[in-house]
């Protein structure tokens, strides 16, 4: 990692800037990782998802809002496949195709039907066929198996793409 550490995001157990690439911990087994604006997740081969960074909208999953400066283990969970970071929300997939929100939701951006913010990972709806999931600043977009396109959270300048400006607070098909 390297960069901007102000909130521990590198997860170095520090708040110390790096301008050249550090290694995090002694785990040499991650499969994903996805950085968001002061936060970061990794899912690692065992499938367990790790978070660290700013956490002042529960982001990180952890249950608080404590900051973590060292990779902590988001839950129990070790069927984890897919992970992204919005600005402070994230959102997660399952080995089951289940699609999880937590973090800032004054938007709708976790998905959940409501603006209210979550400091665990929260299931989004009852689909089990979520494929891929990315995040905006305060919106998300996710593709379901059969290659549709799902969108919610903030659209004050028409970025979900359904033809208006109407935030939505769960997923709403594209097309």
């Amino acid at each position: 990692a390297f960069g901007r550490n102000n909130y521990g995001q590198l997860g170095l157990g520090d708040t110390t800037d790096r301008d050249i690439p550090t290694k995090v911990g002694a785990a040499t087994n991650w499969t994903n990782i996805a950085a968001g604006e002061l936060h970061s997740l990794a899912i690692n081969s065992s499938g367990e998802l790790y978070a660290f960074g700013r956490n002042n909208y529960g982001q990180l999953g952890l249950g608080d809002t404590t900051d973590r400066n060292t990779p902590t283990k988001v839950g129990s969970a070790t069927d984890w496949v897919y992970a992204v970071c919005g600005a402070r929300h994230s959102l997660a997939i399952n080995s089951s195709g289940e699609l999880y929100a937590c973090g800032r939701n004054n938007y709708g951006q976790l998905g959940l039907g409501d603006t209210t913010d979550r400091n665990t990972p929260t299931k989004v709806g009852s689909s089990t066929d979520w494929a891929r999931v990315v995040c905006g600043e305060y919106h998300s977009l996710a593709i379901n198996s059969s290659g549709g396109l799902y969108v919610f959270g903030q659209n004050d300048s028409g970025q979900l793409g359904v033809g208006d400006k109407t935030q939505r607070t769960t997923p709403v098909k594209v097309g």
